[in-house]
C-alpha cells in the first residue's frame, strides 16, 4: 500500500486505497486530536463539515497534497490545486447525498455488508463504508472502534469491505491515542514487543486483541494492511530519539540484536525495506563515540571488547563509522595488555579457548577487509599461543609442602603434601571423605616466598589411602592475588 500510486483523477478517486492512505498520512495529527479514523473522515458527512468549518485546515492540506503530486507529475501547483478542489467538493456532495439515502437500520454483519457492495451496481463500496464509518463514530473509544473492526472481518467481510475495514485496523494501530488499546504503552522496549508479540506472540496470550490480529495476519492473502501498520510502528519507535533502554551502551545492543533476530524470522517484517532502514540508523547510533564508548567502558575484558566490535562491524553500513570501528578494533587488538587482560580474572582455560575462537570467528567475517582479517587472524593465532602457554604453566608439578603447611578441616590438622593457585593434596585424614564434598578449610604455608593464613572452601575430587585432593576458592581476595602472583613466576 504504501508505494502505490495516489493520484485522483475524478472525485471517487478520493475513496480508492491509495487515497485513503495518503489523507491518513497527511491528517494523522487530526484525525488522531479529533480522535476519529480517516474512514469516518472521508465517509460521514458530518465529519467532513467539521473539517470545512475548522479554519484553513482543509485548503492547507489540499496544498500539501498538490504540492507532493506536482512534483510527481511536473504539473503546476496552482493547478493541481484547483482540481482536487473541484474533486474534493463534488465528493462532499456525492458523500452528502448517498448518506441521505443509505438505511440505518441495517444488518450489520461482514457478509451484509460484502453482498450489499456487490449488489450495489454503482458506487457500492461508498455505500457501504458509509454505513460502517456511522458505527465507528457512534462507538464510544478506540477499544470499541477495534473490536467493531475485528467482529467485522470475523462475519464475513470481504473483498473490497474486508480490505477497507483492514485499512482503519491499520490506522488505529498506527494512531497514538489508540496505542494503549493494543498494549501500545510505555518504554520503546514494550511497545517493540507488544507489535512482534502479535505476529509471533503465544496463542495462548490473554489478549483476545492480540490473538485476534494475529489471526488475520496469518490468514492467506490477509492482513497486508496490518501488517504494514505493525512494521510503521516499530520503525517510528527505533526513530526515536534517546535508547530504547535506559542503561543504553551493552544494554541497548543486546536489546536491538535481539529485536533484529526476532524480526528475521517473521514474513513480511524482515522484507520490509523502512524497518530495516531503521534497524540500520540504530545500529549507526550505536557506533557513535557516546554509545560506543559506553558500551566498551562496560566490557571487562580486551576479548569481549574485540568480540564486541566485530559483531557491531557488519550490522554498520556508514563508511565512516566503519572505519572507526575498524581503528577502534586494531586499537584493542594491538594493545599491550590485549593478552594480560583477554579474558575476565578467574576465567578457566577452557573458557578462554573458547573465547577465541568465537573473536576468531567473528573476526573472520566476510564483511571485514581482507587485508585486516589476515592481520586479525595473526592476533589471535598468537593469543591461542598465549593461552598455551598458561594452560602449560597451570599444568606444572605443585610445589610441596613444607614442615610447617597444614591444612585444618573438620577439627583435624593435616599435613598440607602439595598445592598449586588451584588445587590441594593433604592428608592422610580420619573420617568419611568422598568426592564430591564441599569442605570449609583453614590453610597455612610458610616459606620464604610466601607466609599466609587463608579461609578457603573446596570440592573434594579424590580420596585415595587418607589423602584428599581438592580444588579449593580462597575466600580472601587481597590473598587470592598473592596466591596467583606467587604460582604465576
Amino acid at each position: 500500500m504504501r508505494d502505490q500510486d495516489t493520484f485522483c483523477l475524478v472525485d471517487t478517486d478520493l475513496f480508492n486505497g491509495p487515497a485513503r492512505e495518503l489523507i491518513f498520512r497527511l491528517m494523522r495529527p487530526y484525525l488522531a486530536e479529533e480522535g476519529i479514523t480517516a474512514t469516518e473522515l472521508l465517509f460521514s458527512r458530518g465529519r467532513q463539515r467539521a473539517l470545512t468549518n475548522d479554519g484553513n485546515r482543509m485548503a492547507d492540506t489540499i496544498q500539501r497534497t498538490a504540492a507532493l503530486q506536482s512534483q510527481q507529475t511536473r504539473q503546476p501547483v496552482l493547478d493541481r490545486r484547483r482540481e482536487l478542489t473541484g474533486m474534493v467538493n463534488q465528493a462532499m456532495r456525492l458523500i452528502d447525498g448517498m448518506t441521505r439515502q443509505t438505511p440505518s437500520d441495517f444488518v450489520l454483519t461482514g457478509s451484509a455488508l460484502s453482498q450489499l457492495c456487490r449488489d450495489t451496481p454503482d458506487r457500492g463500496l461508498i455505500r457501504t463504508a458509509i454505513i460502517i464509518a456511522a458505527k465507528l463514530s457512534e462507538c464510544p473509544g478506540w477499544p470499541e472502534r477495534i473490536a467493531l473492526c475485528l467482529d467485522l472481518l470475523d462475519s464475513g467481510a470481504e473483498g473490497e469491505i474486508a480490505l477497507l475495514l483492514e485499512q482503519t485496523l491499520a490506522e488505529l494501530l498506527r494512531l497514538e491515542p489508540a496505542g494503549a488499546a493494543f498494549g501500545f504503552a510505555g518504554t520503546p522496549q514494550s511497545v517493540i514487543d507488544a507489535c512482534l508479540a502479535m505476529v509471533d506472540g503465544d496463542a495462548a496470550a490473554p489478549d483476545p486483541v492480540q490473538q485476534r490480529i494475529r489471526g488475520r495476519l496469518q490468514q492467506p492473502e490477509a492482513g497486508g494492511e496490518i501488517r504494514d501498520a505493525l512494521c510503521d510502528r516499530l520503525s517510528d519507535t527505533l526513530d526515536l530519539p534517546g535508547n530504547l533502554v535506559e542503561e543504553g551502551g551493552l544494554a541497548e545492543w543486546n536489546c536491538l540484536l535481539a529485536v533484529k533476530q526476532r524480526i528475521a524470522t517473521l514474513p513480511g517484517l524482515a522484507e520490509d525495506p523502512i524497518l530495516q532502514q531503521a534497524l540500520a540508523k540504530r545500529f549507526l547510533r550505536l557506533a557513535q563515540a557516546e554509545q560506543l564508548n559506553l558500551a566498551l567502558a562496560a566490557i571487562p575484558a580486551f576479548g569481549r571488547k574485540v568480540l564486541y566490535l566485530a559483531q557491531l562491524y557488519p550490522e554498520v553500513q556508514d563508511g565512516q563509522a566503519r572505519r572507526d570501528l575498524l581503528a577502534t578494533l586494531t586499537f584493542y587488538l594491538e594493545h599491550r595488555d590485549f593478552s594480560s587482560q583477554f579474558a575476565e580474572a578467574g576465567t578457566s582455560i577452557e573458557d578462554m579457548f573458547a573465547l577465541a575462537q568465537t573473536v576468531q570467528e567473528a573476526l573472520q567475517n566476510p564483511e571485514l577487509p581482507e587485508h585486516r582479517r589476515d592481520r586479525f587472524r595473526g592476533s589471535i593465532l598468537k593469543q591461542y599461543m598465549e593461552i598455551k602457554k598458561l594452560a602449560e604453566r597451570r599444568r606444572d608439578p605443585r610445589v610441596i609442602g613444607g614442615p610447617n603447611d597444614a591444612v585444618h578441616v573438620a577439627g583435624q590438622r593435616l599435613a598440607l603434601r602439595n598445592w598449586s593457585s588451584l588445587g590441594l593434596l593433604f592428608g592422610p585424614a580420619q573420617g568419611d571423605f568422598k568426592p564430591g564434598d564441599t569442605l570449609d578449610l583453614s590453610i597455612e604455608v610458610s616459606n620464604q616466598a610466601i607466609d599466609v593464613q587463608f579461609e578457603a572452601s573446596a570440592d573434594v575430587i579424590r580420596v585415595s589411602d587418607g589423602l584428599i585432593a581438592a580444588r579449593y576458592y580462597c575466600n580472601n581476595t587481597e590473598i587470592e592475588q598473592r596466591i596467583r602472583s606467587y604460582f604465576g613466576k
